[in-house]
């Protein structure tokens, strides 16, 4: 839904078309709502915001839709779910929402042909670590440290 505005008088020369004003429940666009040290006071997003998190201490109101279009997948790498998210789930083509605990699911690229990085943790159980289809590179192999972390190594 489109966000409504009203001609607003500033002075005598100069008026202005303003948002209509917030409820007393509601956080502005774009403002601080969640994080860590955060009290929104009972507060919470427009209905036309979902409440994003950038980092634990972080969180702020983004439209659902930006300049008409409605925001309706999640970018490679951004957030897709956990506990206490209300945001989009859905991930961008070519993408898989993938589960790396409680708080956080992340839009990570699903092409088996991605191999992961030297040093990389290839599997472990400590973090419900998920490979989401990746396997180290044809140079590295995948050695177990323990049952909570295995790890790529040069062969």
């Amino acid at each position: 839904m489109p966000q409504k505005f009203n001609l607003q008088k500033i002075d005598d020369w100069y008026s202005q078309c303003q948002p209509n004003p917030l409820k007393p429940n509601e956080i502005d666009t774009w403002s601080q709502c969640g994080g860590t040290s955060f009290n929104a006071n009972g507060k919470i997003c427009k209905s036309a915001d979902l409440c994003t998190k950038v980092a634990d201490t972080y969180w702020f109101c983004k439209p659902k839709s930006f300049m008409g279009i409605e925001c309706s997948e999640v970018a490679l790498w951004e957030q897709c779910g956990g506990k206490n998210y209300n945001g989009e789930s859905t991930c961008t083509s070519a993408n898989t929402c993938v589960y790396i605990d409680e708080w956080f699911s992340q839009c990570q690229p699903t092409s088996a042909t991605v191999n992961l990085a030297i040093l990389s943790q290839c599997g472990g159980s400590s973090n419900e670590f998920d490979l989401n289809g990746k396997t180290c590179s044809d140079e590295d192999i995948c050695q177990k440290w323990n049952d909570l972390f295995s790890q790529c190594i040069p062969k």
